[in-house]
Parts: structure tokens; C-alpha cells; sequence
């Protein structure tokens, strides 16, 4: 199987999660809205799955750097990151820079510890980056440190 989605599944837990490091060739897989009760535990266990690309998590509030950073290093196939409410920090996103496959990143409601320079290393650092999505609080909060156009061609205000 290379395509799982669970999004909504609000019973799964940690340890449901954990056992998906078996499927060895799992490139998809979305979590959106599961539970509270996936945590970095779940995270950091889903990022034993080297062959993953796309990667959705969006409103696990439970989640944070600490699976992100995992991703990122384990996880060098991943095109596409769906974070959309999750516990980020530039932390996290600094931990993508230098990432040969990430596509596109999905930051909306992650308003709390994210820089524009995070951003923008994140732009300069990664070959295949398209996508940064991001929120209007979000935005408007980099604008006002940011000078110049450079990451501009990246980000998607929503």
C-alpha cells in the first residue's frame, strides 16, 4: 500500500501510530484531524518510514519540533509537509534547510515561534521548494522584518 489516509480517525493513538513504520513503502500518508492522542511519539515513529513523500498532520496540536526535526532528517524523500495548526517553531522549519525533495510546506495557524528568516533560509536552502503556506497573522508578521522579494516567490497567503 502506498497511500494511507486516516484523516478524521479521532480514536488512533500513539501506538496505532507507531506500528505504520512497518509499511516499508508507504509514500502518503494523512493524519489530519486524528486525535489529540498522536503525539511526538507517533511522529517521530512515522518518520522511520524513509520512503514517505507527502506527509499530512494538520491540526495534531499535540505535535511539535520534535517530530518535524525527525522528519526532516529521516524522511529525505518528503515533497510535501501539511503542519497546518501544529506546534512549529523555526526550530522545526530550520531543520529543512539544506532538504533536497520538500515541495511545499503548509504553515497555516502556525503563528507562534516562526521568523521570517527561518522562512527565508528555508526558501534559499531547499532546490525543490515551490509552496510556504502560510496564514495572513503569519504574514503579516514577516513582512514588517523582511526587506527584500527573496522569499516572496515561495509563499501563498491564505
Amino acid at each position: 500500500m502506498k497511500t494511507l489516509i486516516l484523516a478524521g480517525c479521532n480514536k488512533i493513538t500513539d501506538s496505532g501510530v507507531s506500528l505504520l513504520h512497518k509499511m516499508s513503502v508507504l509514500e502518503e500518508l494523512n493524519l489530519e484531524e486524528c486525535s489529540v492522542r498522536i503525539t511526538d511519539v507517533g511522529g517521530v515513529a512515522i518518520s522511520a518510514i524513509p520512503t514517505l513523500k507527502k506527509v499530512q498532520m494538520g491540526s495534531l496540536y499535540s505535535v511539535t519540533d520534535n517530530t518535524i526535526v525527525a522528519l526532516a532528517q529521516n524522511c529525505l524523500n518528503l515533497e510535501l509537509l501539511e503542519l497546518r495548526g501544529c506546534k512549529v517553531t523555526g526550530a522545526g522549519i530550520r531543520a529543512f534547510s539544506g532538504h533536497k525533495c520538500l515541495q511545499i510546506l503548509n504553515l497555516f495557524c502556525c503563528v507562534s515561534g516562526i521568523r521570517g528568516s527561518d522562512l527565508e533560509r528555508l526558501a534559499r536552502k531547499c532546490p525543490a521548494l515551490k509552496s510556504i503556506v502560510v496564514d495572513e497573522r503569519l504574514r503579516n508578521r514577516m513582512w514588517r522584518v523582511m526587506r527584500d522579494g527573496t522569499i516572496s516567490k515561495f509563499l501563498e497567503f491564505i
